[in-house]
């Protein structure tokens, strides 16, 4: 997707989720401060909605596209969120962090579109804090939301609804379950919480 239609997709189609999203993830982790960082991060939307409701957290906004981080920064500028926010480019595959560094790392959508999901899946691991935790996978929010993006997203791309099954529905568990069966994790839960497909685990 170019980031024109992810553009129009992002801000007329899925903005309500993102706050949903976020306010649920920071009532399920009990993560209100530290480092948090959103891979896969587009426009910055789901981290910088978080980093808006948690004052004591600090943000970095992780893609590997420069064009879409351009449009994270001005959405970060926007929000006047620059102080706690960064933006930095990269893979997940090989995250330019430190062992230990991240209290909280989040990614909404951009799993299912990695290369290597397990070497993205450890990295992440890696980086996490003892007593961190990783909320990563896509869903809406709530069931009401979904409801609501479906209902757009037939008109927008007649083909979305079957994608989003294959990534999300009883295929992608068993994906999921599978492939973090290959990973250094031994606990962890894929869950169907948020109206879509999360893996959810700590350090």
């Amino acid at each position: 997707m170019n980031v024109k239609s992810f553009e129009n997709v992002v801000n007329n189609i899925f903005a309500p989720i993102y706050p949903v999203i976020a306010e649920n993830i920071i009532k399920e982790t009990g993560i209100t401060s530290g480092v948090c960082i959103d891979v896969g991060t587009g426009f910055g939307n789901l981290g910088l909605e978080l980093a808006k409701l948690a004052p004591d957290i600090q943000a970095v906004l992780f893609d590997l596209s420069d064009e879409m981080l351009n449009e994270a920064q001005i959405n970060c500028t926007r929000m006047r969120l620059a102080d706690r926010v960064r933006i930095q480019q990269g893979n997940v595959e090989q995250l330019p962090f430190d062992d230990n560094m991240a209290d909280l790392i989040i990614s909404r959508g951009s799993i299912f579109f990695w290369e290597d999901q397990v070497k993205g899946i450890n990295e992440i691991y890696r980086v996490l804090k003892p007593g961190g935790c990783a909320y990563i996978g896509g869903g809406f929010g709530n069931q009401e939301l979904f409801l609501q993006v479906s209902e757009k997203m037939k008109e927008h791309d007649p083909e979305w609804q079957n994608d989003r099954k294959n990534r999300t529905g009883e295929k992608g568990y068993n994906h999921f379950e599978n492939m973090m069966k290959q990973t250094d994790i031994s606990h962890y839960e894929v869950s169907r919480k948020q109206a879509g497909l999360w893996i959810i685990f700590k350090k």
